[in-house]
């Protein structure tokens, strides 16, 4: 068994050792922010190849007025 001293010595060891892991230690670089643009931009790039490699996925297109119906007018 350990004395008492001894006991609460490394009692004491024990919690600065933990208390040192516990702090953000200076001189650490904090991680870099990411830009939420980019998170932006990198879903539209995965929605338009998703779009590109299922030919069904695109709307087709729908014409905006009807074409001219040719009619048999005489000409001067």
């Amino acid at each position: 068994m350990l004395s008492p001293r001894t006991a609460k010595l490394l009692l004491i060891v024990s919690m600065l050792f933990l208390l040192s892991l516990a702090c953000n230690m200076p001189g650490r670089e904090p991680a870099p922010t990411e830009d939420p643009g980019a998170v932006y931009t990198v879903a539209a790039q995965t929605l338009e190849a998703q779009l590109t490699q299922a030919p069904g996925a695109t709307l087709p297109s729908v014409p905006t007025q009807a074409p001219p119906i040719p009619t048999d007018t005489p000409q001067a």
